[in-house]
C-alpha cells in the first residue's frame, strides 16, 4: 500500500489583524444593522448612528442603548411614523402649509 503524502498548504501571505480600512467599515456596517433592528428608517441610519456616537462617547452607555435614546428623542427618524409631517399639514397660527410654520408651531407646543 502507497503511503499517502501530506500535503502543505502553499504559502499565503499572512493578513495583518489590524485592517483599518476593513475594520472601519465593518464597524460602520454594524452600527447601522443596529438602527434598522432598532426601527430606525434607512435613510436616516446614517444620521442616527452620529447622533447615537454622540451620546454613547462619554462611555454611560453603549451603541445600541444610545440608539434607543436617540429614537425617543428624534422620532422623526423612525418607521412608525411618529414626527413625520403628512401632508397637507396646516399650521395652526397661520392656517398656511409652509413647512416653515409648521416646524416653528410643532417647537413652540415641545417648549410648553
Amino acid at each position: 500500500m502507497d503511503e499517502i503524502a501530506e500535503v502543505q498548504p502553499e504559502e499565503t501571505e499572512k493578513v495583518p489583524d489590524d485592517v483599518p480600512e476593513a475594520n472601519a467599515e465593518t464597524e460602520r456596517l454594524r452600527k447601522r444593522v443596529i438602527c434598522l433592528e432598532n426601527g430606525i428608517r434607512p435613510e436616516y441610519a446614517d444620521d442616527l448612528t452620529a447622533i447615537a456616537e454622540r451620546i454613547s462617547k462619554g462611555g454611560e452607555m453603549d451603541f445600541e442603548a444610545a440608539v434607543k435614546a436617540a429614537a425617543e428623542k428624534y422620532p422623526l427618524f423612525t418607521n412608525d411614523g411618529r414626527g413625520v409631517f403628512r401632508s397637507g399639514a396646516k399650521c395652526p397660527q397661520t392656517g398656511g402649509g409652509d413647512i416653515g410654520d409648521i416646524i416653528r408651531s410643532e417647537q413652540v407646543k415641545r417648549r410648553r
